[in-house]
């Protein structure tokens, strides 16, 4: 051995000894608890079946309820009672219901809004995994929602779900599945850290709680939502526009570059296999916009990808219901992000979303007079 290798040898060994005994002490003490398992999808794709988890890896925990599919409520009855209209909510982390209780998602509010509109027995069943884009809810359309032989669908878009195909061409998309794919070695490295080590777990444990008593008051229930800068919205949408600078604003943002040019167009590809499975299966889709905050609190009343998604709807007969507007009417007495802890909705988002909805889908602009959902 070189004295050049020997030196490499000794600085390394110091380091390694040191993480060593942090890794011994930890789990001593209790760790790895498993706390960011959640983040990752069972084998089905989905979240682990029939399980009550503990989502305390974000800036405000939460608790979720799966059934034997592996969704969020409760189970859902196969085949379905023929004076049930069954709706299937199928999205990204809007639809799951990040940072929320089961009970405070849009879809649960939205359930009792129209059993109580409409005096019919009407369910609403939450089928999404938060993140990814149309592939992976083309695939939650197919895997998941046609088995429950659903009335209706709700495709909710985000702005970031263009910029999420980004880098993966058509042929790969369409044959996304739910099957847990085989990572890189990069996610690999990375969910050992947080599920299986306990020195990962503790770094991040810490970082996130420390997050959490800087904005976020140390109580439980409502509480949780009672944190320092909710109200700043100018503070909030400059930070916003910081931390999504490469994702929402590049699609919010205009012109558009070529690349984003060519991601629209490939999302409105897999938007029409979406609307084909609908249509083969005798089902009503409804298209629904939700806006980022980006777009609730901006200058200005819509943005190009706003109008080029209405409009691939309108010729292709889908009803489309825009947020946008209640948002931006609702957000000028209330808030209704998490902002500046997370992009996403607070509990009077999910409400407001789910009363606009129900309006919506008991009324006849949404296009379902033929079903049983307009009285």
């Amino acid at each position: 051995m070189t004295l050049r290798s020997r030196r490499l040898a000794v600085s390394l060994f110091v380091p390694i000894c040191f993480l060593a005994v942090a890794e011994i002490v930890l789990r001593m003490a209790g760790y790895p608890t498993g706390r960011y398992a959640p983040l990752y999808p069972a084998d089905r794709g989905v979240y682990p079946e029939n399980a009550r988890l503990a989502m305390d890896w974000g800036p405000i925990p939460y608790t979720i309820r799966t059934n034997s599919l592996g969704l969020r409520g409760p189970e859902i009855v196969v085949p379905k009672d023929a004076e049930t209209e069954r709706i299937v909510a199928i999205g990204d982390s809007f639809t799951d219901g990040y940072f929320v209780d089961d009970e405070a998602t849009w879809e649960v509010v939205l359930q009792k809004n129209l059993g109580h509109r409409t005096g019919r027995d009407v369910e609403v069943v939450n089928a999404a995994w938060g993140g990814g884009s149309i592939d992976k809810e083309l695939a939650l359309l197919r895997e998941i929602a046609l088995p429950l032989d659903p009335d209706t669908v709700i495709l909710q878009f985000f702005c970031n779900d263009i910029t999420d195909l980004r880098g993966r061409p058509l042929d790969e998309l369409l044959r996304y599945t739910l099957k847990v794919q085989r990572p890189g070695l990069v996610q690999r490295v990375q969910k050992f850290l947080v599920t299986r080590s306990a020195l990962g777990e503790a770094l991040f444990s810490r970082a996130m709680d420390r997050r959490r008593e800087e904005n976020v008051s140390p109580s439980d229930g409502l509480s949780r939502y009672a944190f320092a800068g909710a109200g700043d919205t100018a503070t909030n949408l400059r930070l916003y526009r910081e931390q999504f600078k490469t994702r929402d604003m590049e699609v919010l943002s205009e012109p558009w570059t070529d690349e984003i040019e060519e991601l629209m167009k490939l999302y409105v590809t897999l938007l029409d296999r979406f609307i084909q499975e609908c249509d083969r299966n005798g089902i009503a889709l409804v298209f629904v916009y939700f806006p980022s905050y980006g777009e609730t609190h901006g200058e200005g009343s819509g943005y190009r990808v706003n109008s080029a998604l209405q409009e691939a709807c309108r010729e292709r007969k889908i009803p489309f219901l825009d947020l946008s507007p209640v948002f931006r009417r609702e957000s000028q007495d209330t808030n209704l992000y998490l902002m500046p802890l997370d992009s996403h909705l607070n509990l009077e988002g999910h409400r407001v979303a789910a009363r606009e909805l129900g309006e919506y889908l008991s009324s006849p602009r949404a296009g379902l007079q033929s079903g049983r959902m307009t009285p």
